[in-house]
């Protein structure tokens, strides 16, 4: 990428959120990308910045809490609003008037992916539209599929023993525990 780049922070609820804007010649409508995590930095998504090089704005940044941005010590205490979607909302809301941006596009990967869809759904009329990347659209069939997934990794003793434990609804045995602490 060889555009012009800045990097600028603004303060939500009174902690730092880090962003950064890639811009080339022309004027495109936005694209604001939304990374996975929670708990992940931007960096992975830097690869869609070469979309500056037609035109088109880009702008990334660390969700509070990740990467660049402020990391409250103990969120329960100082931030417990922090891994709500309202809050990830209201974060996107700020970083959109701070930049004063009258129309934009989403790119949600991820965790970003799931979040998106949910914040189209309040119709802001700034959307201009969204790209949803690897995300899911059924958050407990998609932790269903997970569990399936990862018990089928297990040698089948073990998945046998967890069968019997659910089944039974017994989950205070000392085998059960044993199991489940690994």
């Amino acid at each position: 990428y060889m555009g012009d780049s800045h990097r600028g922070e603004m303060l939500v609820r009174g902690l730092r959120l880090r962003y950064w804007v890639y811009s080339g010649l022309g004027d495109r409508t936005a694209l604001i990308v939304v990374n996975g995590g929670p708990g992940a930095a931007h960096n992975y998504t830097l690869p869609i910045r070469q979309q500056a090089c037609i035109g088109r704005p880009v702008i990334f940044y660390d969700q509070v809490g990740t990467g660049q941005s402020d990391v409250p010590q103990n969120v329960s205490r100082d931030a417990p609003w922090l891994l709500t979607v309202e809050y990830y909302f209201e974060e996107l809301d700020a970083l959109v008037a701070h930049l004063e941006l009258r129309r934009f596009y989403l790119l949600g990967h991820s965790w970003g992916a799931i979040m998106i869809p949910a914040y189209a759904l309040r119709q802001p009329p700034y959307l201009a539209g969204m790209v949803v990347s690897s995300g899911t659209s059924d958050v407990q069939l998609y932790g269903q599929m997970e569990k399936k997934y990862l018990l089928s990794k297990l040698p089948p003793f073990i998945q046998k023993k967890l069968a019997d434990a659910e089944r039974a609804g017994k989950y205070d045995t000392p085998e059960y525990q044993a199991i489940t602490a690994v």
